[in-house]
């Protein structure tokens, strides 16, 4: 099973600020890609060779003179590639009658984002914004034409998935002891499988940690945190509720040099997730184990040495590639 893929890309940087304090800034990349797949499966396979282009602007408007509070405006066309593992298109069974298998004539999906975020008091923000994504890439549960006792979870492109979207973050120093920071997103889904109907959820998912300073003087802290996704579904696959408690406790000495952690993750062991997968001719229920409970100790050491140094970043893609190699899951649900 071998997949080469070459990519070539050029891009362009322009930002600008306006007299008003008015800030712009444009972007473009082009993108040419050629991928031949090779597999010693009974699968066709074809090469795919395809040219993109990809805008992106940003316009910011602050509201008053101490800029205090700014409205962004943002447009951005984006690329998802297929994760490599969801191309492989071998079987691997997940219990007697279900498997799970690849594509390797998946395409890459395509996504048009706009988004409105005001920005108030220098550190709260409120963001509205939609995502249209042509082709996505999802996890969608398929009986067997071969044995009709069997079903498989197989990657595939859906025509459309479009999503509206509110979110809220907000970073407070509750007390001189306490520190919180609060993220919530709310979401409306649409997405629709080829022969379908379209389906359309609503979801709520956020984050909240909290930092309590038990010891100022000798620098103690207690980490509070958590996670939680409401129900969600995509396509023909839905998954329930999720959500993690996680705690530790942090110290820090020699002048701030050294942190000492002892922390707790997924503190009940609560990271478990219903599947609901559901044909026209079947339905099928399953419990996946999204995270574990985890105990660990760290020591880390700041050497704050030598000079600050500015780096420009230059685009890489460094990071894209090593999602695309360890992203998603390998069980039912674990789309894009």
């Amino acid at each position: 099973n071998k997949y080469n893929e070459n990519i070539s890309a050029l891009y362009a940087k322009f930002s600008t600020r306006f007299k008003n304090n008015f800030a712009l800034s444009l972007g473009l990349r082009g993108e040419y890609t050629y991928a031949v797949p090779s597999t010693s499966s009974t699968v066709i396979t074809d090469k795919q060779n395809y040219f993109g282009l990809f805008p992106n602007a940003n316009l910011s408007m602050p509201l008053n003179k101490k800029q205090s509070q700014i409205l962004i405006l943002g447009y951005s066309r984006k690329i998802q590639r297929p994760w490599f593992w969801a191309l492989n298109p071998f079987r691997r069974p997940l219990s007697e009658y279900s498997y799970i298998e690849g594509n390797p004539r998946l395409t890459p999906a395509y996504t048009n984002e706009v988004n409105l975020t005001w920005v108030f008091a220098h550190k709260y923000s409120l963001s509205f914004g939609t995502q249209l994504t042509k082709d996505n890439i999802q996890q969608i549960l398929v009986t067997d034409p071969t044995n009709p006792d069997a079903i498989v979870y197989r990657f595939e492109n859906m025509p459309h998935m479009n999503l509206w979207f509110v979110n809220l973050s907000v970073p407070a120093q509750i007390t001189k002891w306490w520190q919180m920071t609060f993220n919530a997103t709310g979401i409306n889904f649409r997405s629709k499988l080829s022969g379908q109907p379209i389906t359309i959820q609503n979801s709520i998912m956020g984050n909240m940690d909290n930092t309590f300073t038990i010891h100022k003087g000798k620098k103690w802290y207690v980490d509070l945190g958590g996670n939680y996704q409401s129900p969600i579904a995509v396509g023909n696959i839905r998954m329930g509720h999720y959500y993690t408690i996680n705690g530790g406790l942090k110290h820090t000495f020699a002048k701030d040099r050294m942190t000492m952690s002892i922390y707790v993750n997924d503190i009940f062991n609560s990271g478990t997730v219903r599947v609901t997968g559901t044909d026209p001719s079947v339905t099928n229920v399953s419990v996946m184990q999204g995270s574990f409970r985890r105990l660990g100790i760290s020591l880390r050491y700041n050497f704050k040495a030598g000079k600050k140094i500015k780096v420009k970043n230059v685009q890489s893609g460094a990071g894209d590639e090593q999602s695309r190699l360890s992203g998603g899951a390998s069980a039912p649900g674990g789309g894009n």
